[in-house]
């Protein structure tokens, strides 16, 4: 048997966002996701991207849309390894009218002046991203 990497639902969000011509891969590390109705104010941070793009996370940090308006959050990493950041996603999704089924493209930038990381994140509304042959 051999090993491999198991599914992401996120995969396929971000597969199906990039086909559609609706949105452009990011140049950087990145995830794909939704905002979680049982979970406003946390942004879950896939796991795996923090691994293979050997991410050093700052315990805040910015959250960055499309206009350029900044929110704060704070880093939190559970005991079983799932790593959120609580405090201002619940604002960007607020302000930027974000739906439960949008998708939300969340790129790891590095700022060239100061050595840290912002996220910037850009919004996909529903339908959008969805594969042209797909209703």
């Amino acid at each position: 048997m051999t090993a491999g990497k198991v599914n992401n639902p996120h995969d396929q969000f971000a597969t199906d966002i990039f086909r559609s011509g609706h949105a452009t891969k990011p140049k950087n590390s990145y995830f794909v996701t939704k905002i979680r109705p049982d979970r406003r104010n946390h942004l879950y941070v896939t796991a795996d991207v923090v691994r293979d793009y050997q991410l050093e996370l700052p315990s805040s940090m910015t959250i960055r849309d499309s206009a350029g308006r900044e929110f704060e959050a704070k880093l939190k990493i559970w005991q079983d390894g799932r790593i959120w950041l609580i405090g201002g996603w619940h604002s960007l999704c607020k302000v930027n009218l974000v739906k439960k089924n949008d998708m939300c493209i969340c790129e790891f930038v590095r700022e060239k002046h100061i050595k840290g990381l912002y996220l910037q994140v850009h919004v996909v509304r529903e339908g959008e991203g969805s594969h042209p042959n797909k209703k």
